[in-house]
């Protein structure tokens, strides 16, 4: 929770200066993140996420669950049978002149992702 906390606030703070981005998260069939960027992106700051799904999971009930909830959102999504699509949309945000779109950094490895989880370690330090 904590390093999507972090890339959540750059999520929106791009997003004041560039409205109508849609912020796309990448992750596979049952990810945590899509699911959870989704759900705190739209309720929490009102972002656009769009789920790219690179390949399919194990089918089990946690990952049907989280699957099933990212669908139950107002959102758009690119499964896993469409790598065309799922190419253009990555790299347009990315490198697309003019693009506003953002990509959501995956997992917590990443500069946000660790400064949340260096904020996690203070706060237990402080305890």
């Amino acid at each position: 929770v904590r390093t999507l906390q972090h890339q959540l606030a750059s999520c929106e703070a791009h997003a004041e200066t560039n409205p109508g981005a849609k912020f796309i998260v990448v992750g596979s069939g049952g990810s945590n993140q899509i699911l959870a960027t989704t759900v705190h992106g739209l309720r929490t700051f009102g972002l656009r996420p769009q789920a790219i799904w690179l390949q399919e999971d194990a089918p089990d009930m946690d990952n049907t669950l989280n699957m099933l909830s990212t669908l139950s959102f107002p959102t758009a999504y690119i499964p896993w049978s469409q790598p065309v699509a799922m190419l253009r949309a990555l790299l347009g945000a990315l490198f697309g002149a003019g693009s506003i779109d953002k990509v959501v950094n995956l997992g917590g490895n990443s500069v946000n992702g660790v400064l949340g989880q260096m904020a996690g370690a203070l706060e237990l330090a402080e305890q």
